[in-house]
């Protein structure tokens, strides 16, 4: 585990919480089937619960247990998104495992001790453990400050389209003979053309040219503008598809044949 990393050390302690829920369940289901072993990484008061209860009321020991283990499920699985979640976990196992330390130190004053009592010590330290550094992980989490990313800044390309960064600064007025290629008026009312004229392809908005492009032969490129309020771009691709954008809504398309 890597101590400096809260994101690992917070999965591990998401991974030995599941692990402690599923090998309870196993124990419980050997202790049904009348099996004298059991794995010792798993939760003390489910199957101190079924073991009290013994034949005077099962189903009042298996309705702890199972309230128990759910509890343990529901911290297990909403700790992925919401970390306070592992804080429940760690109540509760600590809760769990005070009460295992009673036990153990009632046993061990009756001069019933067995030294295979204390792995069950130690695995229930283990756990605990765990979930201390998941609290702690989460809380390192928290103090990690977000990266706030950069404001993207519009390149100009020099020598292939004029693209002023927004709000656009109008460059001129569109030419008077101009083929126009595609066009879009927003709800505002604000007119939006693409066209050509004379070896210039003008992206026009609001009555004025934002943007533009000149050459005879024409590549794929792009034009792009912020003209009130509204982000505008006018693309065609290396297949000649000419595409016009509204606020990231396409608004008009067409493949130029010649």
């Amino acid at each position: 585990m890597n101590r400096n990393d809260p994101v690992k050390r917070y999965k591990s302690a998401r991974g030995n919480l599941l692990a402690m829920i599923v090998l309870t369940v196993v124990n419980i289901g050997l202790s049904v089937a009348g099996s004298g072993s059991g794995f010792l990484f798993r939760a003390f008061l489910p199957e101190l619960a079924i073991g009290f209860f013994g034949d005077i009321a099962p189903w009042a020991g298996f309705a702890i247990a199972a309230l128990l283990l759910g509890l343990y499920m529901l911290c297990w699985a909403l700790s992925k998104k919401e970390p306070v979640w592992m804080t429940a976990a760690l109540v509760l196992f600590a809760m769990d495992t005070a009460v295992f330390l009673l036990f153990f130190a009632v046993i061990c004053l009756g001069g019933e001790f067995a030294f295979g009592m204390l792995l069950e010590v130690a695995f229930q330290v283990w756990v605990l453990y765990y979930l201390i550094t998941g609290v702690m992980a989460a809380k390192d989490m928290r103090d990690i400050p977000e990266e706030v990313p950069e404001e993207e800044v519009p390149e100009v390309e020099m020598g292939t389209y004029l693209c002023p960064a927004p709000e656009a600064i109008p460059l001129r007025e569109p030419s008077a003979k101009r083929r126009m290629i595609l066009q879009h008026q927003t709800p505002g009312g604000l007119d939006i053309e693409l066209a050509r004229a004379r070896g210039v392809t003008e992206l026009i908005a609001g009555g004025m040219v934002c943007a533009e492009f000149r050459g005879i032969v024409e590549p794929a490129y792009e034009l792009a503008a912020r003209v009130q309020g509204h982000d505008i771009r006018a693309t065609m691709d290396i297949s000649a598809l000419m595409e016009l954008y509204v606020d990231g809504t396409r608004v008009g398309k067409k493949r130029r044949l010649i």
